[in-house]
């Protein structure tokens, strides 16, 4: 169904015949109107900077992305512009959609899916890839956090649209863990990292994020964007311990890390518990 709509429809156009009553929805239009000034020949950052920081909403979410663990600032920002200074133009890309994707989409729970616990996990997952793209590529460090924050980001729309098949699907996953992916093979004919590609495509992601979110459960040593991010895709956080041996197995068959090594940086994240 998925390889069919691809080639005839828009994403805009697939996501609609798939999720059926979904409407995209829109970043504000801070972070629109900042993404599209990023992507222009000569982006004045601090003039983008000093716009975001009229959106008060705006200002605390980055801040908080920019400020966390995860992204690994050296120290600590509290304004906007100086955050946009210090972060370049790629790393600041990257804060502003893992901001306005998160902004966008549904904040209302659905069977199987409280936005509160669905954001935390992701932003555990986010943190963990942080630690192993700084060894792996670190130049990509940020958008690798963002690509994990938001590789799951079909399932809210997947939740309140197809409650029927994902709630339970949902509820199931949480409790009793394992990949989500081969429990959504067995009872839907969607994919959820195919219809994150969709979004991400729709809303003019760049590429290797894009592609990152949509491959996400490709094996990490088959992906060429941003691998790190697929590296932690069945992490569900520090009290996974399923989840953590698979990213243990699969930091050493795709990028030879023993053992003991990538226990230390997921230690270093999470204190053993």
């Amino acid at each position: 169904m998925l390889q069919a709509l691809k080639t005839v429809l828009s994403p805009r156009a697939r996501l609609k015949k798939a999720l059926g009553d979904f409407d995209l929805p829109v970043f504000p239009a801070v972070i629109s109107a900042a993404l599209s000034d990023l992507r222009g020949l000569d982006p004045n950052l601090g003039e983008i900077g000093r716009a975001l920081a009229q959106d008060p909403g705006v200002t605390v979410s980055v801040l908080k992305l920019v400020n966390s663990a995860a992204f690994g600032l050296r120290q600590p920002v509290d304004a906007v512009p100086r955050a946009a200074a210090l972060l370049g133009r790629a790393r600041l890309e990257a804060a502003l959609i893992a901001v306005g994707v998160r902004t966008a989409l549904p904040q209302k729970r659905a069977q199987g899916y409280d936005p509160g616990a669905f954001w935390k996990e992701a932003s555990q997952r986010a943190q963990l890839a942080g630690e192993f793209a700084e060894r792996l590529h670190p130049a990509t460090r940020a958008e690798t956090v963002t690509a994990a924050l938001l590789q799951d980001m079909a399932l809210p729309a997947l939740a309140h649209t197809k409650g029927s098949v994902y709630g339970p699907l949902l509820e199931e996953w949480k409790a009793y863990g394992g990949s989500f992916a081969a429990k959504e093979k067995a009872h839907s004919d969607l994919a959820h990292d195919e219809i994150g590609g969709w979004m991400g495509e729709a809303w003019e992601l760049p590429g290797a994020l894009q592609a990152a979110i949509a491959d996400h459960h490709v094996d990490p040593a088959n992906q060429s964007a941003l691998p790190a991010a697929a590296l932690v895709s069945d992490f569900r956080g520090p009290a996974d311990a399923d989840g953590k041996e698979r990213v243990i197995e699969k930091a050493k068959d795709a990028f030879g890390l023993d053992k003991d090594t990538a226990v230390l940086i997921i230690d270093g994240v999470f204190e053993p518990i």
